[in-house]
């Protein structure tokens, strides 16, 4: 499975549509959010913004229900707390890139994950994610994820993640290096 980023990728030049601070990224993921809104698209970029988990994002978010790829990869994300109800609402998501953020495994996290029925890609390489029985549960649920990339977390090799991803039955592709 390819991490294509359709249509709505980021320009490639350094700096280039970059939040400079958070309040900066969170006024153009907000402008990215409205624009595919208005088009309808699947895909929506919101790498490198600087984003932190903000009320005004998750509401924003909660709105794209027809979306099907989402990338927040490159952020200043610590807690998907705000974002939970959003990305629950997301039930066509098939692609979610978390990578390169501050994350922790935390029941916000795994109740995020949850319940994706529909994801065959998951990112969340390059964070401090640890081993947690939710973690491994959530994990365990995606029944139709095809690539599961947690490299350079904080993962130690537990029965719980090892039984959770051993019931993977459609997964292709495994990344996890880096760990403990």
């Amino acid at each position: 499975m390819a991490r294509h980023r359709g249509p709505t990728a980021p320009d490639p030049r350094p700096g280039a549509g970059r939040g400079d601070t958070p309040d900066a990224g969170l006024r153009e993921a907000l402008r990215r959010i409205e624009a595919c809104q208005k088009r309808g698209d699947a895909s929506i970029s919101l790498d490198y913004l600087s984003l932190t988990s903000t009320p005004e994002l998750a509401k924003a978010l909660d709105g794209l229900t027809t979306l099907r790829m989402l990338w927040l990869a490159h952020n200043q994300l610590t807690s998907v707390r705000e974002l939970a109800d959003a990305l629950g609402g997301l039930t066509n998501l098939e692609k979610l890139d978390l990578d390169v953020n501050q994350l922790t495994s935390t029941p916000e996290l795994a109740a995020a994950l949850g319940c994706r029925t529909k994801l065959q890609a998951l990112f969340l390489c390059n964070n401090q994610l640890t081993s947690t029985p939710e973690l491994a549960d959530a994990l365990g649920g995606l029944t139709s994820l095809e690539m599961l990339e947690l490299d350079i977390n904080q993962l130690t090799s537990t029965r719980e993640l090892a039984d959770a991803l051993g019931g993977l039955t459609n997964l292709q592709e495994l990344r996890l290096g880096g760990n403990q």
